[in-house]
């Protein structure tokens, strides 16, 4: 059998093609450009696919250089291909205004580029400018022209910018309802702010008709959320409220609250329209109502004006919802599967919290399925969070809360992020201490007080109860946690609350917490910095492996990015530094060993302070105050040196030991400086030479004082008057001292 040769085959490179249209390509997009990230995928182009699959038939053939017939085909189909070119590009300019959107792509392609020089994007914009004025309400509604005008109003001039808008005058409601037209309304919402008023006021009358669009009730809520103020958004809100609103306009837009306040026998009239509105967004479940929070408001709007629900009303059917006999079941049915959308905006939250309040105990429980997967993330932000404090307020079946929900809070990857995040931490917090406007802001404790006599009516457990059975499951997991982060926790002010409040309240055994915390204070300043050194050096002899030097580089990368994040935000712990110098851990050790509370303000409540120097010391306090002085003890010549160096750096570190020496404990002062009978002797000639360094208050002090006095920067109190403090101007090391020799 003979052996059959196989053809050589070559690579032909394609000819160069004739100069056509510039391609444009969707990853090239304008930096900036709201339509990169939210249609890119939208600006399609049936004519640029045609060209790229050419180019991509094109570029690279496999000839069969043996067979001159297959040459001559192959020649025949690129003269076809590019006669193809050639109709597609004479089929584009014969378009109205194709030869026009041709000359400014062209010039866009110019104008877009990142690199460019300021000269020479100012001369391309005045050539296109000087094409477009006058026909940019013809060109505007073309997908590629959009585009042109996007880039016109972001590079132009503040006088090119009003030009484009004033032509558009008068188009700003068709152009919201274009799917490329609504991103030029974007942006001159956000580019030109003199028109913004003039772009509001074309939406009036058709606020409910732009909402039920797909891409105008995008331009709708972008303009209520940003760019509008309260009397605009109150002239966008009141469309709802029924049909003369959005056909007659006041000269000034009232709320709801002071329309129902004028004419309160409207009220069920307007229930009515908003509860239609709501019902046509919400009632086939697909509508996605999270990205509106127009919306949110109007829901809350709704539910505010229901009444108190009774035991008797009757649930809703499905053949008569509407008008409901239960309005709160109603909109519970309605909304109970949207909640985990919503809960990211101040309305929606309270929405949520409403919700979960009118609910009967099988919606809760379906709303609590939907939460799942999700309870790290809303127990984090700033308004999702309050809503687990009002599902721990109003759920009845505490283990549900507490083992199903709250357990996946501090279960997930980071649990000790968690007990340290500002808005997590609050969580704990409230279950630990309740309503406490230390750790609440005042408008989320007054909106839970609000809705007190609802909850009665929907809750048959009281709130300490409540609160107390899941504190009782949760404790174990907390004490767990705190003992294996209380490093972080301690370097942390939030970790710092919340570490404070589980030692006095959690149940359980605190021995294991009260000596991480102990141990942490061991040690001085440099030994802390040797084993930091030591611990995050690599051994030596040690077989390469590249993926795990990455994987150190990245980890000291973040280390370092966490060190120098932490001086400017206080849940950030820098654990590079000793807990006697950290700023938030000092603090934290002298509340903790006082039995006082952690401020969660930069204002303190004296009142609370005074309640909780009277009220009895906390066992687990004494016990904190006692461990830690054990271990200080050691060292305490050491930190007494230290404190006395310079009083403006180390006030933190004196606080503690001062704490210490004060402590109501018994056995605290003994543990600290030793028995009286033999402090004269271990400190006498101690105090002596550290006080001749401590009298004074440093100059530094005193300088920063009278600078703070001639800036105006203390508002309360008229600044620090030196004079007046002169005679009781000492040091916290030359108190501390003065204690310390007075009971030898």
């Amino acid at each position: 059998m003979g052996v059959k040769k196989e053809s050589k085959k070559l690579k032909v490179a394609a000819p160069k093609p004739v100069e056509e249209e510039p391609v444009v390509m969707d990853e090239q997009a304008d930096e900036g450009d709201q339509v990169d990230q939210d249609e890119a995928g939208e600006w399609g182009d049936n004519d640029r696919i045609e060209d790229t699959d050419m180019d991509a038939a094109e570029g690279e053939m496999d000839v069969d250089e043996t067979d001159p017939n297959k040459l001559r085909e192959e020649e025949r189909q690129r003269a076809s291909r590019q006669e193809q070119r050639q109709l597609l590009k004479e089929r584009k300019t014969a378009r109205p205004n194709g030869a026009l959107v041709f000359q400014l792509k062209k010039l866009w392609e110019t104008i877009r580029q990142k690199r460019i020089s300021p000269e020479l994007r100012a001369e391309k914009m005045a050539e296109l400018m000087g094409l477009i004025t006058g026909k940019i309400q013809e060109v505007t509604f073309r997908h590629d022209a959009a585009r042109v005008i996007q880039s016109a109003l972001k590079h132009g001039s503040s006088t090119q910018r009003e030009i484009i808008a004033q032509e558009l005058k008068g188009k700003y409601a068709v152009l919201a309802c274009s799917q490329y037209g609504r991103f030029i309304v974007s942006k001159i919402l956000n580019m030109c702010p003199k028109h913004r008023p003039l772009v509001l006021k074309e939406f009036q009358g058709q606020v409910r008709k732009l909402m039920r669009h797909r891409d105008a009730s995008f331009v709708i809520e972008e303009a209520y959320s940003q760019f509008a103020n309260a009397q605009q958004r109150n002239s966008l809100m009141e469309e709802f409220y029924g049909p003369e609103y959005a056909l007659f306009k006041a000269d000034k837009a009232k709320s709801l609250q002071a329309i129902l306040t004028e004419n309160p026998e409207k009220k069920q009239a307007i229930i009515k329209n908003i509860r239609e509105t709501i019902s046509s967004f919400l009632e086939k479940g697909a509508a996605n109502i999270g990205p509106h929070t127009i919306l949110h408001r109007l829901i809350l709007d709704y539910l505010l004006l229901l009444p108190t629900p009774s035991a008797t009303a009757s649930k809703p059917t499905e053949s008569a919802p509407a008008p409901p006999a239960n309005p709160s079941a109603y909109m519970v049915d309605l909304l109970k599967d949207h909640l985990i959308h919503i809960l990211h905006t101040r309305e929606g939250s309270r929405v949520a919290q409403l919700i979960l309040l009118h609910a009967t105990p099988k919606d809760r429980k379906h709303i609590l399925k939907s939460f799942k997967g999700l309870l790290g993330k809303i127990a984090r932000e700033q308004h999702g969070h309050t809503v687990l404090l009002e599902l721990c307020s109003c759920v009845d079946d505490t283990v549900l809360v507490s083992k199903t929900v709250l357990m996946e809070l501090f279960t997930d990857a980071n649990p000790g992020e968690a007990m340290r995040d500002p808005y997590a931490s609050r969580v704990v917090l409230f279950l630990l201490v309740g309503r406490s406007r230390r750790y609440l802001v005042n408008h989320v404790a007054d909106e839970l007080e609000a809705m007190d006599g609802v909850r009665k009516l929907t809750s048959k457990k009281a709130d300490d109860v409540r609160r107390k059975e899941i504190v009782a499951t949760l404790s174990p997991v907390w004490l767990d946690l705190c003992t294996t982060f209380a490093g972080e926790l301690l370097r942390s002010r939030s970790g710092g609350q919340v570490l404070v409040e589980i030692l006095k309240h959690a149940e359980g055994d605190k021995t294991a917490l009260i000596e991480a915390i102990s141990s942490l204070t061991s040690g001085t300043i440099e030994s802390h910095a040797l084993v930091s050194s030591s611990a995050s050096a690599t051994p030596k002899k040690e077989v390469f492996n590249a993926a795990k030097k990455l994987a150190t580089e990245a980890a000291n990368v973040k280390l370092a990015q966490l060190a120098l994040d932490s001086k400017e935000n206080p849940d950030l712990p820098d654990m590079s530094s000793h807990v006697l110098v950290d700023r938030n851990s000092t603090f934290t050790l002298k509340e903790m060993i006082s039995g006082g509370r952690v401020s969660a303000a930069a204002g303190s409540n004296k009142k609370d302070d005074q309640k909780a120097e009277e009220a009895p010391l906390d066992p687990s306090c004494g016990a904190v105050g006692i461990a830690v002085a054990t271990v200080i003890s050691k060292e305490l010549e050491y930190w007494l040196r230290y404190c006395a160096t310079s009083e403006a750096k180390t006030s933190g570190t004196t606080f503690v030991l001062l704490a210490l020496f004060e402590s109501r404990a018994a056995g605290v002062q003994d543990a600290l400086v030793g028995s009286k009978k033999g402090r004269k002797k271990a400190f006498s000639k101690l105090v002596e030479e550290l006080s001749k360094v401590a009298v004074v208050v440093p100059k530094e002090v005193e300088k920063e004082a009278a600078d703070e006095n001639a800036g105006g920067k203390r508002k309360r109190g008229g600044g620090k008057d030196l004079k007046k403090s002169a005679g009781a101007r000492q040091s916290v090391i030359h108190i501390f001292l003065n204690k310390l020799k007075e009971s030898f």
